[in-house]
Parts: C-alpha cells; sequence; structure tokens
C-alpha cells in the first residue's frame, strides 16, 4: 500500500514536470515568434528583448541567445551606420 502511494507520488510529480515543461517551451516559443516578427520590421532592440527573454526562460536555448547575440550586433551595426552616414 506504502508501494502504490509512493508511485502515484513520483508520477504526479513527473506529470507536474512535464507540464511545466510544456508551458515554459510553449512561453520561449511565443516569445521567439515575437522576437522574428520584431525583426521583419527592422525594430532590433525589440527583437533583443524578446529573445533576451526567451533565453532567460530556458538558458539551454541555444537559439534564443544567438537570436539575442545577433540582434545586439545588428542593432549596435546600424546605429554605427547611421552616425557615418549623418557625419558625410
Amino acid at each position: 500500500m506504502k508501494d502504490k502511494a509512493y508511485r502515484a507520488e513520483i508520477e504526479a510529480k513527473r506529470l507536474r514536470i512535464l507540464e511545466a515543461d510544456k508551458a515554459k517551451e510553449a512561453q520561449v516559443a511565443e516569445l521567439m515568434g515575437k522576437a522574428k516578427d520584431a525583426e521583419t520590421r527592422s525594430e532590433w532592440a525589440e527583437a533583443e528583448q524578446f529573445a533576451k527573454r526567451a533565453a532567460e526562460i530556458d538558458p539551454n536555448n541555444i537559439a534564443a541567445t544567438a537570436l539575442s547575440t545577433v540582434m545586439r550586433i545588428k542593432r549596435h551595426y546600424e546605429r554605427d551606420k547611421q552616425i557615418k552616414a549623418d557625419m558625410e
């Protein structure tokens, strides 16, 4: 009887962990989608923020970290390009 209760408790914990994982993945996917949308609109800072939030939620998500880095670089590049154009 104790064994059955113990197994049921373990199974309930596994189920909660699985559901939390699915919710986390859904949230990361939503944020990455928003980041991609912002990227297509050339809003680099906004895209970087969304990607950073996704990376904070799931630090093991390489795509979120990479997108955050690329958007930061692109933002700086575009700013530098604008500064050079203004100087000419």
